[in-house]
């Protein structure tokens, strides 16, 4: 049975964890059970449909559609803190189709980016 020392404290991972189940909603190292799991579809325009094909945000990314112009992929999990950094990371090169909850949470971190950018500098 695997288990963990911290200091004196040992911890014995019940029999019935396991790991790769338990993570597999996750995007990261961010854990936020109170999160509910979500099916998202990004859409990814010009050539990084491409890279998403060759670098999958998630293992539950799928192809739905694809065209010259763009492509939908459809990720299963809990959308953290770490995943909506990493959907912002890719700028105008994607768009979060559904759901549109986090649409709007993408909406208000561009338009809180706006705002950071329009105030005078503080020196």
């Amino acid at each position: 049975m695997p288990h963990a020392v911290y200091g004196k404290h040992h911890f014995k991972f019940p029999s019935d964890f396991n790991a790769k189940d338990y993570f597999s909603s996750f995007f990261g190292v961010v854990i936020d059970e109170d999160i509910p799991l979500q099916r998202i579809v990004v859409r990814a325009f010009g050539a990084h449909q491409h890279y998403m094909r060759s670098l999958p945000l998630h293992l539950s990314q799928k192809e739905l559609y694809s065209c010259n112009e763009y492509a939908d992929f459809e990720l299963t999990l809990r959308p953290t803190y770490d995943f909506i950094m990493e959907l912002q990371s890719y700028g105008t090169m994607i768009e979060v189709m559904e759901p549109q909850s986090l649409r709007q949470t993408m909406k208000c971190c561009i338009s809180d980016l706006c705002k950071l950018y329009e105030a005078p500098m503080i020196k």
